[in-house]
């Protein structure tokens, strides 16, 4: 199939094909490719790179040979077990996306890929062939009578890719210094699409669909075998929290689409077939990890989408419900930008209803009504922003497509609005009797409904680009720059993403450790060299004479202190001790004269006690 003006490459030059577009300075791919498959074997190349609109939704379809006698699925699942009974089940895939499909679809067989359509057609109608069947794009072979073609009941939606711009606004100085619910979400949404994975191989999301009646879809954005999908080992930000207070917080709009969904307002839990999804998906990573309490699935209802993913923005939850159609716009930039989409957890076709009485089957007949009553002002109600937009293009700009936020009150509008002559709701599998006998006309489109969850904040230093707001002095590998983005030891900023050499501009940098910048006596540190010491610019020769007499006198200084020292030492103490001496001959003196007066007899009374010491 030829898409872009291109015939798009083989499926083994995929993944160079977006390696040269992500180190080279192309816009973006020349073909479109379905949004599955991985990237360099880590994550979805819808994640790594920006997908554009699906420019085509494609049928898988499988090429099987006419005397195998298969015409369905159901039928090659009983050729494959008969196979797997004597040898091993083998089929083909042209493209990443297809096998991931295939692999899920027919998990008892081998697939193998191959690099173009008609090589994989080739080869299934070699001689002695093993293969049970090919998917691949029907092209002339459609009218070989050797082969039969049959859908899988798959779509891929196809697409271009261009690479991401790193989103300023998440660019921070310090990651894990932020608030938790801005790191982690990628490993959120990483885990969240393996459940999805892995709750479609064990049959639960087809069992939940199945309890309400619903035909659905399925879109190879993020098929493959389980373990393709790896589950994160060391959580941090959101999904350490989630796992911690053992609740997955989900956004969701109060509104009516049953089956998918029924958010009413006041304290009743959501209910339909996605919230019973998400509920699953809670209790799946619950038990890949060894946390203390169960993980169990909490709503936050708001009116309308642009306040939940105002509240997704501001932290206030950690993911939207799964029905948020991956069209619209938050804040004049589309959604599935400012925000990552998990892969599609259910996929519906998209039909306009319209009242029997209108005599009108089929699209084109519908739009020829419009535009024969076109005066009369009649109108169109559909369900969301997103099938407004599906219904306006379709229509045409001309038309009146108005929106109901209810499915209720959208399919009474048919029969209560005056001049209303169309609906298109989300998916219904059986309109309720009490809207009156309606025509369904299907709209040749597939809705496609997924989550949404927050970009992480990412650490500046890195990124190449010069930061100074986060305390970047520069943002480059080696050239002076360490690993945390400041300038290293002799080296300084100079406003780009390098450093320059502080040694070596002529201005002494104290800052820097600099003693000296020239070349004299200055060696390539800026540092004077041994028997130099700096005069400011230059370092001028130490005289050895100087040298020795200052060591000398220096020498001498020291010795002096150290005599003056001791002699201190040793003199106090005998000083001490003399005055002592002294002072005890003058009081036995004293004494001595005192015993002599009493010795003579009575004393006069006329001579004072202190005359008897002069």
């Amino acid at each position: 199939m030829t898409f872009c003006g291109a015939y798009c490459p083989a499926s083994s030059t995929v993944f160079f094909l977006f390696l040269f577009c992500a180190r080279n300075h192309h816009t973006g791919t020349t073909c479109n490719y379905a949004q599955g498959a991985l990237y360099g074997g880590l994550q979805r190349r819808a994640v790594v790179f920006r997908p554009s609109c699906s420019t085509l939704g494609d049928t898988v379809h499988m090429c099987v040979t006419a005397s195998s006698g298969v015409a369905d699925v159901a039928a090659l699942n009983a050729l494959i077990a008969a196979t797997n009974r004597k040898g091993q089940a083998v089929l083909g895939a042209v493209g990443t996306s297809t096998f991931q499909t295939l692999q899920q679809i027919f998990q008892d067989a081998v697939v193998i890929t191959y690099q173009t359509d008609m090589l994989a057609i080739a080869a299934l109608k070699a001689e002695g062939s093993t293969l049970l069947g090919v998917a691949a794009s029907r092209l002339a072979s459609d009218y070989d009578p050797s082969v039969v073609w049959f859908s899988v009941g798959h779509v891929e939606n196809l697409v271009s890719f261009f690479r991401r711009e790193p989103r300023t606004e998440n660019k921070v100085a310090n990651s894990s210094a932020e608030p938790y619910w801005r790191t982690g979400n990628t490993l959120l949404a990483q885990v969240y699409n393996a459940a999805q994975v892995w709750l479609a191989s064990l049959g639960t999301k087809s069992d939940i669909y199945a309890a309400y009646n619903m035909t659905v879809v399925d879109v190879g954005d993020c098929l493959g075998k389980e373990s393709a999908y790896s589950v994160p080992e060391t959580p941090i930000g959101t999904l350490q929290h989630v796992l911690s207070s053992g609740k997955l917080t989900i956004g969701v709009v109060i509104g009516e689409s049953y089956p998918l969904k029924v958010i009413l307002p006041g304290s009743a839990d959501p209910t339909g077939a996605l919230t019973d999804l998400e509920r699953s998906v809670a209790t799946w990573i619950y038990r890949q990890y060894s946390s203390v309490k169960p993980v169990i699935a909490t709503y936050i209802k708001y009116n309308s989408s642009a306040e939940l993913l105002a509240a997704l923005d501001a932290g206030e939850v950690d993911v939207t419900s799964n029905n948020a159609f991956v069209g619209g716009q938050y804040d004049g930039e589309a959604r599935r930008n400012k925000f990552q989409a998990s892969c599609s957890s259910v996929s519906t076709q998209l039909s306009l209803y319209v009242q029997k009485s209108l005599s009108v089957t089929t699209l084109p007949g519908f739009v020829e009504y419009l535009m024969a009553h076109s005066a009369e002002n009649v109108t169109v109600g559909a369900l969301g922003t997103g099938n407004v937009q599906i219904a306006q293009s379709l229509l045409g700009v001309n038309v009146s497509v108005v929106l109901c936020e209810n499915s209720t009150e959208l399919f009474q509008s048919l029969l209560r609005v005056p001049r209303r002559v169309g609906i298109v709701p989300d998916y219904v599998p059986t309109v309720p009797p009490e809207f009156g006998e309606l025509v369904e006309i299907p709209l040749g489109v597939t809705i496609s409904t997924c989550a949404f969850f927050r970009r992480d904040a990412y650490d500046a230093c890195g990124d190449g680009e010069l930061d100074p707001s986060c305390g970047e002095e520069c943002d480059i590998k080696g050239n002076g720059c360490t690993a945390t983005c400041h300038c290293d030891t002799y080296f300084k900023p100079n406003g780009t993403r390098a450093c320059v050499a502080a040694c070596g501009d002529g201005v002494v940098d104290t800052n820097f450790g600099e003693e000296c910048d020239s070349s004299h006596g200055c060696n390539d540190k800026c540092v004077c060299k041994d028997g130099y010491h700096s005069t400011g610019r230059h370092c001028s020769k130490s005289s050895m004479v100087g040298a020795i007499v200052g060591g000398t006198l220096g020498g001498i200084f020291v010795i002096v202190m150290i005599f003056v020292i001791v002699g201190l030492l040793v003199t106090i103490p005998l000083l001490r001790r003399k005055f002592m001496i002294e002072g005890g001959k003058e009081a036995r003196s004293h004494m001595f004269a005192f015993k002599r007066s009493h010795a003579r007899g009575p004393r006069d009374p006329t001579i004072s006690r202190s005359s008897l010491y002069e």
